[in-house]
């Protein structure tokens, strides 16, 4: 077994990037694409993980197009509930621990106060269903399994909504965003060297891990558009009923992450921190 390394899976996106970047080389990676390594295909991990024999695996794969899942339920389910339950079946093969990426879809309406890992989940929609089955599939097909929960994920490896509006708005385009979805931004910058350090410990069960604070969309949008030196004037309010997208979106998604921080007790900076260090600009009382 490769006593240091890491094999990230979904290594081209914004999650797997970060994770390699962070760390410091000490990680492995599919070389040969969906020819090596497919959720849909159990053979395919398997014989990744008994040629690699990684001491962890930080699975950041899966179908995430939140409303495509809705079209292709079965391909869904394909990828990321019957993909990890194979994959951590890979994991517990070779004594590899498994970090295995949920997210806050898996909740659903009701909920006003910040989530904890045990609250009762209830996704709205197809994506959701299909990680909350994931997450429970995995973790009883490998008792070295963490699931970890993200939010509203942003970075530098691919355009996400924050990029595209800025986008948008440089175009000098009307921005139209919704007012009733509240969540927890994510940094992929932030997420990774937590990711390997929960992995190098061998963390089990179920963690939440999102920037600090809260936000709407709206207000995300609007905050990018400041720090961008565009007029917040672009973004025009909107509730998510008038955008008419085919999944159903939780209106409260904020994840509480003390858990976290009892393994962690630095936590992740703001997400206003995050968001001005993602576009370049000095974060506020910083004046070095």
């Amino acid at each position: 077994m490769a006593a240091d390394k890491v094999l990230v899976l979904g290594h081209t996106g914004l999650v797997g990037r970060a994770v390699m970047a962070a760390s410091g080389g000490r990680y492995l990676a599919p070389a040969g694409g969906r020819r090596e390594f497919d959720l849909t295909r159990p053979r395919s991990m398997q014989r990744l993980l008994e040629r690699t024999r990684p001491a962890a695996v930080i699975n950041c794969a899966g179908f995430t197009d939140v409303d495509a899942c809705e079209s292709q339920p079965e391909l869904a389910m394909a990828v990321n509930a019957a993909g990890p339950e194979a994959l951590a079946a890979a994991c517990a093969r070779v004594g590899a621990h498994l970090v295995h990426l949920s997210t806050d879809f898996v909740f659903g309406p009701g909920h006003r106060r910040p989530i904890s890992e045990s609250d009762p989940p209830a996704p709205l929609n197809h994506y959701g269903r299909s990680k909350l089955a994931g997450e429970r599939r995995a973790a009883a097909a490998w008792d070295q399994c963490l699931v970890v929960r993200v939010a509203w994920v942003f970075g530098p490896a691919k355009p996400t909504m924050v990029d595209k509006m800025l986008a948008r708005a440089r175009r000098g385009e009307k921005l139209r965003v919704v007012t009733d979805q509240v969540g927890s931004p994510s940094y992929s910058r932030d997420l990774a060297p937590v990711l390997l350090e929960l992995a190098r410990r061998r963390v089990t069960g179920i963690l939440h891990l999102v920037n600090q604070g809260q936000v709407s969309r709206f207000g995300l949008v609007v905050r990018a558009l400041e720090l961008a030196g565009l007029d917040p004037a672009l973004a025009e309010p909107v509730d998510s009923r008038e955008l008419g997208l085919p999944a159903r979106r939780p209106e409260y998604s904020v994840l509480d992450c003390r858990r976290l921080r009892r393994v962690y007790p630095a936590g992740l900076p703001a997400w206003t921190d995050a968001l001005a260090r993602h576009l370049g600009v000095k974060p506020e009382g910083d004046n070095d």
